[in-house]
């Protein structure tokens, strides 16, 4: 499957198994419009993805970080031979499951995320609009307890992640408008900050904010760049390619965590670009907390019914994920299962692409 690339595609394999690698197949006009250093911008994904850091490999040898990229090509991300290569470190899709439907009902920790969060932003961070929500980074429905395990399995790179360990925690999310939020949250935009192990702040594309609330203002020497991994709406002026965030200005809050962006960006790309999935859940250990956490505590907001808040809720397939797949059969069938339905898609997606 990784010997066929449509035109004006690259692959990015990440796993290179000879039977079935797992790889990212790129459109190179989204990688144009994205960043001015396509090749560090693969090295980037890799780093995101499998948590170590690397370099890029081409046709049998390590190529360097500036350059074009050829269409039709295939690159490698080789980790660095001090990194660890168990995958330990990679990202766990199932963090990113299809979340439930948001009810009308509002908790009380949702509406203190909300506040909390525009004490530092104010407004939509990329537009400047008074009206929207909190957005998480790592999904609420997630709960802190799976939250936390991400942090603990991710390398911080300096970060000071001290007490991070709530998923309410304004360092897991900003505020935005709800068609952003909308798009976020469907992983067709994901937000890069910079700079960052990889790429600067001066590797991006900037798209000009003309007008910004006079109380807010860009972050001194870093970025927070909402990007299209989808093919952009030309027309949705309320979601931007490459627009910059902007905050409350002096506001004296945590910004978004570094560790908790370039995780949701490498969450974004592989849901959007990946193929060869089964290999990377049978390559990557599980680090799933044992049993599904319990929604936040606080009363629904008047209105809402036994729904309560959905969001703060796990789905069905969720609480399922944990109630079969603790058996050694059970985790083979599973990966039997998931291994079928990545051949299904790729095969659909192939003939979209020669359509």
């Amino acid at each position: 499957m990784a010997d066929y690339i449509p035109p004006d595609h690259v692959n990015l394999i990440l796993i290179n198994r000879e039977d079935s690698p797992f790889f990212l197949q790129i459109p190179l006009a989204i990688i144009s419009a994205l960043v001015l250093q396509p090749r560090k911008y693969l090295v980037f994904l890799g780093w995101c993805i499998l948590g170590v850091k690397g370099r890029l490999r081409h046709s049998g040898g390590i190529i360097p970080a500036s350059g074009a990229l050829d269409s039709g090509e295939t690159y490698y991300f080789e980790p660095d031979s001090d990194e660890t290569t168990d995958f330990r470190h990679a990202i766990d899709l199932g963090v990113f499951q299809k979340n439930s439907i948001v009810s009308s009902g509002e908790t009380e920790c949702h509406k203190s995320f909300r506040s909390d969060l525009l004490e530092r932003d104010q407004y939509c961070v990329w537009t400047g609009a008074s009206s929207g929500a909190g957005t998480h980074i790592i999904p609420h429905a997630r709960g802190s307890e799976w939250f936390q395990s991400i942090i603990a399995n991710r390398p911080s790179y300096g970060e000071d992640i001290a007490g991070l360990t709530d998923i309410n925690d304004i360092r897991n999310g900003f505020f935005s408008n709800p068609n952003a939020r909308a798009l976020f949250d469907c992983r067709n935009v994901a937000i890069l900050k910079t700079p960052n192990e990889i790429l600067e702040t001066t590797d991006v594309k900037r798209h000009p904010r003309p007008s910004m609330p006079p109380t807010v203002s860009f972050p001194s020497g870093r970025r927070y760049t909402m990007q299209w991994l989808a093919p952009p709406d030309p027309y949705l002026q309320s979601a931007p390619n490459n627009c910059d965030a902007a905050f409350r200005t002096a506001a004296g809050k945590s910004m978004p965590s570094d560790l908790l962006l370039h995780y949701n960006y490498g969450a974004a790309a592989v849901l959007r670009w990946g193929r060869g999935l089964a290999t990377l859940r049978q390559c990557s250990p599980s680090r799933r907390p044992a049993i599904p956490p319990p929604a936040p505590a606080g009363p629904p907001k008047t209105g809402a019914g036994e729904a309560g808040d959905a969001d703060a809720r796990w789905d069905a397939d969720d609480v399922m994920l944990f109630l079969w797949g603790n058996t050694k059969a059970a985790r083979q069938r599973r990966v039997k299962e998931e291994e079928e339905d990545a051949q299904r898609m790729e095969q659909w997606r192939a003939g979209v692409s020669r359509g």
